[in-house]
C-alpha cells in the first residue's frame, strides 16, 4: 500500500509540473481529484460545505441537510450552518460542523472518522469519536451526519457536470451507485 501510495505521489508531482492553469479551470483537472485530495502532502486536503449558499445541491443531500437543520433547532435553538472534510492523516479525517447559538456566537463540533479511499476514487468513512460540542449536537445532526456521510460511499470529483462552466476549486462527493445524490464544496490546499 505505501508502495502503491509513492507512485501515486510521484505521477502528481510528475504530472503538475506538466499542468498550466485556464482562467477557468483549476491546475491538473485532468488528473481525478481523488489522487489529489488527502493528507498533507496531497494538493487538497479539506473541503469546505455551505449548503446554504450552494443552488446544485442534490435533492437528497438537501432533504437530509434541511432534516439537521430542523433537528439542531431543537436542541438549545441551535443554527447549522456549514461544515468542512478536513483530510488529517493517511487513513484519518474530522467533519468539523458550524453553527450559531441562540445568543449569535458561532460554534463548532468536530467528529473525527477513520477513512479508505479504493482505487476507483470511493471515500468510505467509519466514526471514531466526537469532541464535547459534537456529544452535545449529535442527536441534532443525525440526518446529515449517520443517516448520509456515514451510511454510504461516495466518489470523491470535480463538480463541472453538475455546474456547467463552473470556476475555481469546487469538488463534489458522489453517492455510491447513484450519481444523483451529491454534495460538493470549495476545496482548499
Amino acid at each position: 500500500m505505501k508502495r502503491a501510495f509513492n507512485y501515486i505521489m510521484i505521477l502528481v508531482t510528475l504530472l503538475s509540473f506538466g499542468c498550466t492553469k485556464n482562467e477557468n479551470k483549476p491546475c491538473c483537472e485532468d488528473i481525478p481529484l481523488y489522487y489529489q485530495m488527502g493528507a498533507v502532502p496531497k494538493m487538497y486536503n479539506k473541503m469546505a460545505v455551505t449548503p446554504e449558499t450552494q443552488q446544485a445541491m442534490s435533492t437528497e443531500f438537501k432533504t437530509k441537510w434541511d432534516k439537521a437543520v430542523a433537528d439542531l433547532e431543537l436542541i438549545g435553538g441551535r443554527r447549522l450552518r456549514s461544515f468542512d472534510l478536513n483530510f488529517i492523516s493517511d487513513n484519518q479525517l474530522t467533519i468539523t460542523y458550524s453553527y450559531t447559538l441562540t445568543t449569535g456566537g458561532l460554534a463548532r463540533a468536530v467528529v473525527y472518522y477513520n477513512y479508505v479511499v479504493d482505487n476507483r476514487g470511493y471515500l468510505q468513512i467509519s466514526y471514531a469519536s466526537r469532541d464535547a460540542n459534537g456529544r452535545v449536537i449529535a442527536p441534532g445532526i443525525f440526518p446529515i451526519q449517520e443517516d448520509y456521510l456515514e451510511r454510504y460511499k461516495f466518489r470523491i470529483d470535480w463538480i463541472e457536470d453538475k455546474i456547467p462552466g463552473s470556476t475555481g476549486k469546487t469538488a463534489a462527493y458522489y453517492k455510491d451507485g447513484d450519481a444523483t445524490s451529491y454534495f460538493y464544496g470549495s476545496i482548499i490546499n
